[in-house]
Formats: structure tokens, C-alpha cells, sequence
């Protein structure tokens, strides 16, 4: 490279840094805002930046503040909605009943597939014909997939008794 277009890298490079350097100078001389929403969130914003006022909680009696000036309030109370249809409805304890039934109906429809399942893997694995003919990845697989039944079922069974009681 010659002479002359190094020496304007090198300048530009160091003018760069040098502009670099002032802005953190700059920077690090405005101490990052911190303000509390109306959510009751605290908010950091970007140094030198303007705070927008509206979303600044007015300070406490007192004034009290808290490290880096963010003023702490307690959050608002958020307006809740109902859920749709909770104007004091209720379910009747028949519709409750049947709505428990069916769950009951799914529950043990689960149960059963489950154990079908389960004996599949285990058939698998446990007859010497077909496991010869599973690579080891595959073994390992549907030994997993047995783990995983077995869970299944104890879960499902748990909730059948509850459903039950």
C-alpha cells in the first residue's frame, strides 16, 4: 500500500476513534434515567435522552426516591375484565355431572390406548426375533418410549381416581 493511502487509513481510523471515544465521553457523562411506568415496571431509559413525562409517575410525599432516581410507587390497581359469561353464572351440578362423565369417558379412553401401546413396545422388546432386527438407536428408542408409557399410564390413572372421588 502506498505511503499516502496509508497514512489516510490511519488518519480516518483514528478520527473514528477519537469520535468514538467523545461520544462515550459523552455518554457516560448523562447518568441513565430510571422512572416506574403506570404498570408499576421500572423503566431505564438511554442516556441524554428526554424522559417523557407523561409516562413518569409523580414523585412520592415526601420525595422520596430510590438509587438512580427512579421514583418507587406502589403499581396501580390493573382494571380486570370478567371472564365472558362470569355475570354470576353457574354451572348446575348436573351439567357439572355430566361434564364430569365425559371427562371420565376421555380419561379412560387415553388409559387404553396407552396400554396398547405399551404392550406394543414391550412386545418388541421383549420378543428375541424383533429385537434382533432393531439396530441398537432403535432399542434404545422404544425402551424410551416405554419409560414413557409407564408415566403416561401412572398419570392417567392418578386422574381417573380423582375424577372418581
Amino acid at each position: 500500500m502506498p505511503p499516502s493511502r496509508l497514512n489516510r487509513c490511519i488518519g480516518r481510523a483514528f478520527l473514528f476513534g477519537a469520535a468514538c471515544a467523545a461520544n462515550q465521553g459523552l455518554a457516560q457523562g448523562h447518568e441513565a434515567r430510571r422512572y416506574t411506568s403506570a404498570q408499576g415496571i421500572e423503566m431505564v431509559q438511554n442516556r441524554g435522552a428526554l424522559v417523557d413525562q407523561s409516562l413518569a409517575l409523580p414523585p412520592l410525599a415526601g420525595g422520596k426516591t430510590t438509587n438512580g432516581g427512579a421514583v418507587k410507587a406502589p403499581p396501580a390497581a390493573l382494571p380486570t375484565t370478567p371472564a365472558h359469561g362470569a355475570s354470576g353464572a353457574r354451572v348446575s351440578t348436573a351439567d357439572q355431572a355430566e361434564r364430569d362423565l365425559d371427562r371420565l369417558t376421555i380419561l379412560q379412553r387415553e388409559l387404553g390406548n396407552e396400554v396398547v401401546l405399551l404392550r406394543s413396545v414391550t412386545h418388541s422388546l421383549a420378543t428375541p426375533e424383533l429385537r434382533s432386527k432393531l439396530a441398537a438407536d432403535e432399542v434404545q428408542r422404544l425402551a424410551y418410549l416405554s419409560g414413557l408409557h409407564e408415566q403416561n399410564i401412572k398419570a392417567l390413572t392418578a386422574e381417573i381416581k380423582r375424577v372418581r372421588n
